[in-house]
């Protein structure tokens, strides 16, 4: 669950959206808020059928998808770039209120970005934005965790 610290009313002037896949309702939306409060686009989404369907439609511009590890209809790596042939580019950051794997690396050795829940509104922003600034390239910019 996220952290219901109060969000910071200035938002700052960002240009990227971001596909948010979360089941809970109350955490969608906590997260919506934090990632709006800081000027992102936010496009929800609460299965995986329907953040295959908001990749899908070109006229969404994503450039991160933030998922939850575990859906009801699948899971968060299900939804990964390499998975999702509309959006080869989108960089896949994963959260989870389970234990992660200690080693953040998937089953062939690439690093993985992992946000533990709870987390609050400023350190999600703070993930995000760091990801987003992150080189393509860079560590975990494009891998993901094994299919659970």
């Amino acid at each position: 669950m996220v952290s219901r610290q109060r969000v910071a009313s200035t938002p700052t002037h960002s240009t990227e959206t971001i596909l948010l896949v979360e089941n809970e309702a109350g955490v969608r939306e906590m997260t919506a808020e934090a990632l709006g409060a800081a000027g992102y686009r936010v496009v929800r989404a609460h299965r995986v059928e329907r953040a295959r369907a908001a990749a899908t439609d070109i006229s969404n511009r994503i450039d991160l998808l933030l998922t939850d590890v575990m859906l009801p209809d699948g899971s968060g790596p299900a939804l990964s770039p390499q998975r999702l042939t509309a959006r080869p580019a989108l960089r896949p950051m994963f959260m989870t209120g389970h234990a992660a794997d200690p080693t953040r690396r998937d089953r062939h050795g690439h690093a993985y970005e992992v946000a533990e829940k709870p987390f609050g509104p400023q350190e999600l922003r703070q993930r995000a934005q760091c990801f987003l600034d992150r080189a393509p390239d860079g560590p975990g910019a494009s891998s993901v965790p094994p299919d659970r």
